[in-house]
Parts: structure tokens; sequence; C-alpha cells
């Protein structure tokens, strides 16, 4: 546009150039004053928060379970409903061997890297009718019975349940104190850019 001299003659052009240069002046002013004012008690202003609003601190009630899979991907619904079968019965049979028949032949993905356990699950994470069967188990120890999703044939345990709790301070601290810092530099940001607006309508 500078080379086929496209700004040249058209006032109307140069003026909103000229505006849009003063806007960013004054962005620029307003970056330096608002990183140049010290830092608040962040600390102090996320505890109060947190005083404040315990509410918005309450976790979820959720469990840990231990699942095997025995997958429909690579055969029929009946030849997975037979195998899952078998394994659920060794599984009623010993208990204690379920975490080996889950490491060793369960076809869930994840099994390498979780060994079939799942962590402080809450409602609305899992499948339906998996959430549905773990979430129905009552005590610690319990086994589902074998449970169809898209997926294949499960047998779920229940591990642990956690009841719902107000989270700790320091739990949340940091998350806290990053949005006081951010919200600390957005007043300081609005209360130059209102000074400036006054005393530029004051001016004029």
């Amino acid at each position: 546009a500078r080379m086929n001299g496209f700004e040249q003659g058209d006032d109307q052009l140069k003026l909103r150039m000229a505006m849009a240069a003063e806007r960013e002046l004054a962005n620029a002013w307003l970056d330096h004053k608002t990183n140049s004012e010290p830092d608040a008690d962040y600390t102090a202003l996320a505890h109060e928060i947190y005083l404040l609003n315990k509410d918005k601190f309450v976790t979820e009630p959720s469990i840990d379970v231990t699942h095997l899979l025995i997958s429909t991907e690579e055969r029929t619904a009946e030849e997975a409903e037979l195998l899952a079968q078998t394994y659920l019965d060794k599984t009623l049979s010993e208990p204690s061997g379920f975490d080996e028949l889950v490491v060793s032949y369960s076809e869930d993905p994840s099994v390498a890297s979780n060994a079939g356990h799942f962590t402080e699950v809450k409602k609305g994470v899992m499948v339906k009718p998996f959430e549905e069967a773990a979430f129905n188990l009552d005590n610690i120890g319990d086994f589902s019975g074998l449970v169809k999703t898209q997926f294949g044939f499960h047998i779920i345990r229940l591990d642990r349940m956690h009841s719902a709790h107000v989270r700790p301070f320091e739990e949340v601290r940091n998350q806290l104190e990053r949005k006081m810092a951010k919200d600390h530099r957005v007043r300081i940001r609005e209360d130059f850019g209102i000074k400036f607006l006054c005393s530029t309508n004051t001016l004029t």
C-alpha cells in the first residue's frame, strides 16, 4: 500500500492511521504503568476469597475402581461374553487374584499404564452402563456382574469411595493466587484508563 502511495491524498485514511497510532501508544503506556505498579499480597487476597466462597471448592463424590475388559472389537458379543464369564467365575472364586487377571487378560488399551485402576471417578465421566454398575456397588471389594458397554464386557471392583469435601486452601492456593494477580493488574489498568479519560475530558 505504501509502495503504491495508497495513503497519500486521503485525509480520512490518514486520520484513521493517526488514531491507530494513538491507540497503540496509549496501550503501551497502560502496559508500562500497569507493570510498574507494586504487587499486592496475593496470598492474603486468595485466602480471603477462599474463606468467603468455600462452597465453590467442594469436591464431587467419587470412587476408585479396577476393571477388566473383554473387547468385542475382534470377536462377537457372544464370544466376548463367554470369555468374560470365565474370568468373572475365577474372580468370584478367588477375589485376591483379580489384579493379576486384569494385568494379564484385560483388553482395555490403558491397562499397560494403569493396570486397570481408575481413581477418583466422578459421575458423568464413564459411559453410562459402566458408571451405573460402578456407583451401585455398596462395599469396598465388591464386584459387579458382567457389564456390557460399546467396548465389550467389563468386570468392575470397587476399591475406594471418596465423599464430597471442601478442598483445603493449599490445594487451590496457586490457582487463586494466579487469578488474584491477573485481577489486580486488570484493576490497575482500568483505573489508569479511567483517570486518563477523565483528564482528557477535563482538558477538552
